[in-house]
């Protein structure tokens, strides 16, 4: 089974995502588009995406976050200085040694696909979406969000800096077993925590 995207017919949901230079962006705003995002605004390839800033409104019934890492805002910068100098030295070895941390647990496809598409990836388009991600908050966004929400984390997702350490009423679904890429590695699971939302999304517009 392929993870199904989060919107199907349906009261619109999008994910909440980083755009460019941190501007805050609802997927699927406009007219009903099936977005999936994970937490440096990637996309499954099944997924369409269709942009609009949160600002503008729209009607966006929830948003779903996938494995999020959290407020990396949070993350000491010397710890993170560290990080990037040693990525911006050697960024497709750097890249191969983390990507290896986060798919532990991995099922065995998951991790050539993902492998796979990091050995596809440019290299200044590895540092910079990293880099990127350092910077941007998504707290604010999510405390000021009035549609539904669901945060679908790994076993990872422990840290001080998790949005469900920092947001105390975030719904929160756990896949655990999994990587990162939780999407990839339990596709059914994931299918029924989107199946949740949308729920939740259709009794929210029927009220």
């Amino acid at each position: 089974e392929q993870p199904r995207v989060a919107h199907r017919g349906g009261p619109q949901c999008g994910a909440v995502a980083p755009g460019a230079a941190g501007q805050q962006l609802i997927e699927g705003a406009g007219p009903p588009r099936d977005v999936v995002s994970d937490d440096q605004g990637a996309t499954d390839p099944v997924a369409h995406r269709h942009r609009q800033p949160a600002d503008r409104g729209g009607d966006h019934r929830g948003a779903a976050r996938l494995s999020f890492d959290g407020d990396q805002t949070e993350i000491p910068r010397r710890e993170l200085e560290d990080f990037l100098s040693s990525l911006r030295a050697e960024p497709r070895d750097e890249m191969r040694w983390y990507f290896k941390q986060v798919l532990v647990g991995a099922e065995p496809a998951t991790a050539e696909r993902v492998l796979e598409d990091l050995e596809a990836t440019p290299e200044d388009a590895l540092v910079e979406s990293l880099v990127s991600s350092f910077d941007y908050s998504p707290v604010a966004a999510l405390e000021g969000y009035g549609g539904q929400v669901l945060s679908v984390i790994s076993d990872m997702n422990t840290l001080p800096y998790s949005l469900h350490n920092l947001l105390p009423d975030l719904p929160v679904k756990l896949i655990a077993g999994t990587s990162h890429w939780l999407m990839l590695d339990r596709p059914e699971e994931f299918n029924q925590a989107l199946d949740l939302l949308l729920e939740r999304c259709t009794a929210g517009a029927a009220a």
